[in-house]
């Protein structure tokens, strides 16, 4: 009897989540989660408008070329794993603001790499972050849907990584031959932390107390 009891007050809760009307708080925090995916994918490919400039800068071997992109991969799979467990034991907008703090802080250390080692080090630790928000930020993103229309809406979101990618590339084209190839990685940064303060706010709102009535 108490199961059933249960799943009756689970059901009338979710049912009363989705009659409520969408919130500004809604609206930005969404905004916030796709500007931090579209810099996710800024970061993640910005070593490959890199690449062509300090391969012959610091005489790379293929072999290094290709374990310098692999770091970045390895990087996120165990940002994935780490930051998933702390969204599960300490909450999803926490675990985003610091994957989103490490990537967006890790770019601009990029910037300063001065060797082949170094960078490797520097993309690595970067890696993790942005391997972090993005799972995280997935399930976060369908939760804050309604069950009407959430595929459609996760969706839309989706394509926020493929727009970032396809912008990192074009940025290459003309910040690279003109400011240098360190400007990639601070076009990242800048982004990053600017949305920082966006997931801050974000969980200042959720921890205020609110009148019964909102």
């Amino acid at each position: 009897m108490t199961e059933v009891t249960d799943r009756v007050a689970v059901d009338n809760i979710v049912a009363r989540l989705e009659r409520l009307p969408t919130s500004w708080w809604q609206v930005k925090t969404r905004i916030i989660v796709g500007v931090a995916t579209f810099f996710d994918a800024f970061d993640a490919l910005a070593i490959a408008s890199v690449l062509p400039v300090i391969a012959p800068l610091w005489k790379l071997a293929p072999q290094q070329i290709g374990f310098m992109i692999s770091a970045g991969f390895l990087g996120q799979l165990a940002g994935a794993l780490l930051f998933g467990f702390i969204a599960e034991r300490y909450g999803r907008m926490t675990a985003m603001i610091w994957s989103i703090a490490l990537f967006g802080v890790m770019s601009l250390v990029c910037a300063f790499a001065w060797d082949y080692n170094s960078l490797l080090i520097f993309r690595t630790i970067q890696g993790v972050g942005l391997g972090g928000e993005v799972p995280v930020a997935a399930v976060f993103i369908s939760e804050l849907a309604k069950a009407h229309g959430r595929g459609r809406f996760v969706l839309l979101y989706e394509l926020v990584f493929p727009i970032g990618l396809v912008a990192v590339a074009l940025a290459g084209v003309w910040v690279v031959p003109r400011l240098g190839w360190q400007y990639m990685f601070a076009i990242g940064c800048a982004g990053c932390c600017r949305n920082r303060r966006g997931g801050w706010w974000c969980t200042a709102e959720l921890a205020r107390p609110k009148p019964p009535w909102r």
